[in-house]
């Protein structure tokens, strides 16, 4: 027998193809979600054209949503995907390769969060706040007469955080702070 788990055509169809031919279901595509996430920097897109295209030629190059071919599923359904934040993945007309329809986090797109890329940056920003102001706690800090921090105590917490945000700053991860 074959094995599922190579890219080896089967039947005439790839590893993915086979799947859904014989099951009758679609099959989600979370490890391709998720692996691109991992291989993306922070502050970027997991749709970006010029970096992430999920097809060798063979796997991902058909594509499915909810069992239909990419290619006959209407654009008014395709945007009620994009507004319900659903991730999956298509073509661009004239252009090789499959993409992923944006990087969606499961917020309305009036909030902050609404990418994962923007997610991702304000995680690294507090995991690298944490590992900078730990040392600062419980520590002195001194305070005007009317009970704000002195211009010192408030150079000392910066001074905390600078590095990590400078670096995240100089990598591109994001503009300023």
């Amino acid at each position: 027998g074959n094995s599922l788990g190579n890219t080896e055509k089967l039947s005439g169809l790839c590893a993915g193809g086979y799947l859904v031919m014989t099951t009758g279901m679609t099959i989600p595509n979370v490890g391709a979600t998720l692996g691109t996430l991992s291989l993306a920097a922070v502050n970027q897109s997991i749709g970006e054209v010029q970096a992430f295209n999920q097809s060798n030629g063979e796997e991902m190059e058909t594509t499915t949503v909810a069992i239909r071919p990419y290619s006959t599923v209407t654009a008014g359904l395709l945007d009620q995907l994009n507004a319900y934040r659903y991730i999956f993945f298509g073509k661009y007309a004239g252009y090789a390769g499959t993409y992923a329809n944006g990087d969606w986090s499961y917020c309305t797109q009036a909030s902050d969060y609404f990418r994962a890329s923007r997610v991702r940056v304000m995680n690294k920003i507090n995991r690298l706040a944490y590992i900078g102001l730990v040392p600062k706690l419980q520590s002195r800090i001194y305070l005007n007469a009317n009970g704000t921090m002195t211009t010192l105590a408030v150079e000392q917490f910066k001074d905390a955080l600078e590095p990590s945000l400078n670096g995240m700053q100089t990598a591109g991860e994001f503009s300023g702070y």
